[in-house]
């Protein structure tokens, strides 16, 4: 949760992603397993 002070990264590893391309995939790869509160 990140309680509204913190965005979460879309790599385990913290890196950023590279080109908005990048972004949709992950983001797409991560949205089913979201739980939003």
């Amino acid at each position: 949760s990140t309680h509204d002070q913190y965005v979460f990264s879309f790599f385990q590893d913290h890196r950023s992603c590279h080109g908005f391309e990048e972004v949709l995939m992950r983001y797409r790869e991560i949205v089913p397993h979201l739980a939003l509160s």
